[in-house]
């Protein structure tokens, strides 16, 4: 009967240590598992998985990142010696500088004279354009207005009639050329009345005289020259 109670006694013992038994299990389980997870790749790992630099790539003992790595002898791939920098949260790019809204650039100088400006469409200088003289009048520039027209000396083709009385008062038609600006007409040395009809016809009463004299038209590009065509005589 005491052999069989200490039986019981034995078993009962051990059922009440099974669960302490287990949870030492477990929690045995457990710490072999973060030992592992907390050894890395050796050395010979790590320089293996580098990229040829001497810096690991991969992260040591599970972390994602590789860690900051400084080439001694020379400058590494990464910025200030370091390869793969870490990056700044939340950091933002540097501001643009921008110019300033109130300051222009310099204008570029004129090449053309004062007063010319160039004709659109078209840059550069621009040249003035040429003077030119005419004979006998004032000089002309190409698009200024109407050029003058240079003056001539007037010319006597013919008179009619040829000859009057020495008392005068004939009325002598003169024919030629030049005679728009005439200011005058003289028989010899004496000044007539006379008019201008056109550029080619003057009338003008004789005045007294003798013999035979030449009759001249004046005008201010000069005086007409004496010729038999001219010749006015006087009768009794």
């Amino acid at each position: 009967m005491g052999r069989a109670q200490r039986g019981v006694d034995v078993a009962r013992a051990r059922q009440d240590w099974r669960p302490i038994s287990l949870l030492m299990a477990v929690v045995g389980a457990l710490l072999l598992i973060c030992v592992g997870c907390g050894q890395g790749p050796s050395a010979t790992n790590i320089a293996a998985r580098s990229s040829g630099s001497g810096c690991p790539t991969q992260g040591v003992g599970g972390d994602t990142q590789p860690p900051l790595c400084v080439q001694a002898g020379g400058s590494s791939s990464g910025t200030n010696g370091l390869n793969n920098p870490p990056s700044v949260p939340n950091a933002s790019a540097p501001p643009k500088v921008q110019a300033n809204p109130g300051i222009s650039a310099p204008a570029a100088p004129s090449h053309n004279p004062p007063g010319i400006s160039a004709p659109p469409g078209i840059t550069g200088p621009v040249t003035p354009p040429p003077i030119t003289t005419t004979v006998g009048g004032p000089p002309s520039v190409p698009g200024s207005g109407t050029a003058t027209a240079p003056l001539v000396a007037p010319q006597v083709s013919a008179i009619s009639p040829t000859s009057g009385t020495k008392a005068g008062g004939a009325s002598v038609t003169i024919t030629g050329s030049g005679f728009t600006d005439a200011t005058a007409v003289d028989f010899g040395s004496v000044s007539a009345a006379m008019t201008v009809d056109s550029d080619t016809e003057i009338t003008a009463a004789s005045p007294p005289g003798t013999g035979t004299v030449d009759i001249t038209v004046i005008s201010p590009g000069g005086d007409s020259a004496a010729g038999p065509a001219d010749q006015f005589t006087y009768v009794s």
